[in-house]
């Protein structure tokens, strides 16, 4: 992913975004619930289980996608669709 330009707009794909999939796709799945208990146990879990490369790489992957002026910041129901059809069905 080339976020080097700060007008860069990622498109929300899996490749753009491959920390943050692989974070999602294994800590919030349908089972979140029974496994962790809630969203921050699982994200928890998560801080515990990865290197700090892996924790960095979601960490800059959220800014990005959250970031004003990027990606789909501002756009809960796009991230939300987005989340849903690509997450876990992928």
């Amino acid at each position: 992913m080339n976020t080097n330009s700060p007008n860069v707009k990622p498109e929300i794909t899996p490749a753009n975004f491959p920390a943050l999939r692989s974070f999602l796709r294994g800590y919030f799945h349908e089972d979140v619930a029974d496994e962790y208990g809630t969203p921050v146990d699982a994200a928890d879990q998560f801080c515990e289980d990865a290197e700090s490369d892996e924790r960095n790489a979601v960490a800059n992957e959220w800014t990005l996608l959250m970031a004003p002026g990027k990606a789909a910041a501002g756009d809960q129901p796009g991230i939300n669709r987005e989340t849903r059809r690509r997450g876990s069905s992928e």
